[in-house]
């Protein structure tokens, strides 16, 4: 390996090289550096006086690259550690915390891996976290509670970790070819703002202020049409899928604090609109 930037003496730079150099400096001994192969700026440990600093590049790539190959060895060895703890998300949609809890609280009861909720507006997340000696060992814990889960919940799952409800509601859109019109009302744009221009223009956004009373705009092609009350409580969506000539509607209301409200109608709604993608809501 190359001698360390930060133990060189000092030598004339360009303005870009001096850059470079400054980034790459690291403080000299007692520090431990840590090398970068996969970027310019340098890491570095720090102990004294039983204090322990540990400094890393802000790139998150090139940090999280470090931290696995060097940081976390350091921190096992260091401290006698002989285990890792992995985390995932699983994201559920149409189905409430409590029935939640009725479905799967027999996996929150057990110590590893660990599995617990936390309810957003239209959303929950399962959280589940397990630790073993290596990173394999912890992934292959989870996975096999994943899998369970799965089998339990179906359809409720709308995402995995960074995966949000939306990501997968405009990906499900991008797949599709049919043509199908999405009529919002009572949201302030908010649904026209999530998934207009991100979706094919064969699936229409529309947000409309015409009361309750809102056809279709074209019988031609099925239409969602979403119609939100936040400004009561609880606070009440009707959501309405024409088509064929015919109208199944679904009616939910929210009884959760009132500054929660349009954020639990958005994630509802966007669910209803996963669904039918899905095929799930057409007979």
């Amino acid at each position: 390996m190359p001698p360390w930037p930060g133990n060189k003496a000092p030598v004339s730079f360009t303005p870009r090289s001096r850059f470079t150099a400054e980034i790459a400096t690291s403080p000299k001994n007692p520090a431990i550096p840590i090398p970068n192969p996969v970027g310019t700026a340098p890491g570095f440990i720090l102990e004294q006086a039983g204090k322990v600093v540990i400094s890393l590049p802000g790139v998150p790539k090139e940090m999280e690259w470090l931290t696995q190959a060097t940081v976390i060895p350091f921190i096992q060895s260091h401290w006698l550690l002989h285990s890792v703890i992995r985390t995932r998300v699983i994201h559920v949609a149409g189905i409430g915390e409590a029935q939640l809890d009725d479905l799967i609280g027999e996996f929150e009861k057990t110590s590893n891996p660990t599995v617990g909720l936390l309810a957003k507006s239209g959303v929950v997340d399962i959280r589940i976290g397990a630790k073993a000696e290596t990173i394999s060992e912890a992934d292959s814990l989870i996975e096999g509670y994943i899998q369970k889960l799965q089998a339990i919940l179906g359809d409720h799952i709308v995402g995995y970790d960074q995966t949000t409800l939306l990501d997968t509601v405009i990906t499900l859109a991008r797949q599709q070819t049919f043509p199908l019109v999405i009529i919002s009302e009572g949201f302030n744009g908010k649904i026209y703002d999530l998934l207009g221009g991100k979706i094919p223009d064969h699936l229409r956004v529309t947000e409309i202020t015409n009361g309750w009373q809102v056809r279709p705009e074209d019988d031609q092609h099925p239409t969602i049409s979403l119609h939100g009350r936040f400004d009561q409580h609880p606070a009440e969506l009707r959501m309405v899928l024409h088509i064929n000539g015919k109208e199944k509607e679904t009616i939910r209301k929210f009884a959760g604090p009132p500054e929660n409200g349009i954020s639990w109608g958005i994630n509802t709604s966007l669910d209803y609109i996963r669904r039918y993608l899905l095929g799930v809501l057409v007979d």
